[in-house]
């Protein structure tokens, strides 16, 4: 760089928000960029600023994310850099209750359930951040090649076994992932049993490792490798290929491949290459406490996707009908306890679900919920 990048002025003008209008990102409007500000501002670039005319704020927010609203706005001209049309938004019909108040809090409901959402992504991030807590005086460093025996035990007729696939999420059937066998032959595959070490020959740095903890037998492509584990916990084992330093320690194992993406395993380097391990008793507590962790984290991420999809339909179906009327919608709440209306804020923190409770549409998850 020949120029003090300090000394250059950039001027830009925008449009000055305070707090009371939502944002809505027109450029290239899939990517669902919008905003609902309590502050003032500037919006530089392809936003709209729209204020709301006898219409609760919060209610706006949530109308430019009907499935109807993005239809219209990506009805777009521009191939490379589309923008939504405001000429087909703004003569567009959308129904809204007359009531200011149901306005008001139907924003609130959704502003709690993006509330919730917000709290289980949290919990599902906190999660994935763990570590190993060596709780033990005696971790001793021992060589990849010595805690894992690479065996290459090679299928010798067609279709000798369940064809599987080492993913970066996990062990699955090849039908699983691809739908249909990628090759011409399954002859020369390597056979696994369960509680094997399978490693992606290539970009294993990226995580295309697992024990194989799901099948008790089955085949895989010779384009992996294959351990067995060497008075190793399997548990503690895929604890450890999952955490972001054993990423590393895979990448510093690496030479460049036939692009500077793709990266390929010295295996020789792999096996020289230490690594530090409780003893036995110990890895299989960790390991257990890892995989329930685990599960936990599987649950809530469940969970996750339910409330979005829950969201997601209730912003439409909230949204859908003729002007000025909304449609109906029977939500159900389960609980032990013989109430007519739920409570909201009576409940306790520690709860997945904190303060708020649980609405469904299914009537029968509701009284497994009232059990």
């Amino acid at each position: 760089m020949n120029k003090d990048i300090r000394i250059k002025e950039v001027v830009k003008s925008g449009i000055t928000f305070d707090g009371t209008q939502v944002l809505y990102g027109k450029l290239r409007p899939y990517l669902h960029n919008w905003l609902n500000p309590d502050f003032k501002g500037i919006a530089v670039g392809d936003w709209w600023v729209l204020k709301s005319i006898n219409m609760d704020k919060n209610f706006l927010y949530r109308l430019i994310q009907t499935q109807q609203f993005d239809n219209i706005a990506n009805q777009s001209s521009g191939s490379k850099m589309p923008r939504a049309d405001w000429n087909l938004i703004s003569n567009s019909e959308f129904s809204v209750p007359f009531s200011k108040e149901e306005q008001s809090k139907i924003g609130r409901y959704f502003d709690s359930l993006d509330h919730l959402i917000t709290l289980h992504q949290k919990k599902c991030f906190e999660w994935k951040k763990r570590d190993f807590a060596r709780v033990s005086i005696s971790w001793e460093q021992r060589k990849f090649d010595e805690a894992f025996i690479e065996r290459r035990n090679k299928t010798e007729k067609e279709n000798e076994d369940i064809l599987l696939s080492c993913a970066i999420n996990g062990m699955f059937l090849n039908s699983e992932l691809f739908g249909h066998f990628r090759g011409t032959t399954t002859i020369g595959y390597l056979r696994v049993k369960k509680n094997d070490l399978i490693l992606s020959a290539q970009n294993l740095h990226l995580g295309n490792a697992n024990v194989n903890l799901r099948f008790e037998h089955g085949i895989i492509s010779p384009a992996y490798k294959v351990y067995d584990l060497n008075n190793c916990n399997p548990e503690f084992v895929q604890s450890w290929v999952k955490r972001d330093d054993t990423k590393k320690f895979f990448l510093a194992a690496t030479t460049e491949g036939a692009s500077q993406c793709r990266k390929n395993i010295e295996w020789e380097n792999l096996g020289k290459q230490t690594i530090s391990m409780p003893s036995l008793d110990e890895q299989k507590r960790v390991g257990s406490f890892f995989i329930q962790l685990d599960n936990l984290i599987t649950l809530h991420q469940r969970k996750l996707e339910l409330l979005k999809r829950l969201r997601n339909s209730l912003v439409d179906r909230c949204f859908i009908g003729e002007k000025y009327t909304m449609s109906k919608l029977i939500l159900y709440h389960g609980s032990p306890n013989r109430v007519i209306v739920p409570k909201f804020g009576f409940g306790e923190d520690r709860h997945d679900y904190g303060r708020e409770f649980y609405l469904t549409e299914n009537l029968k998850l509701a009284e497994e919920w009232a059990e």
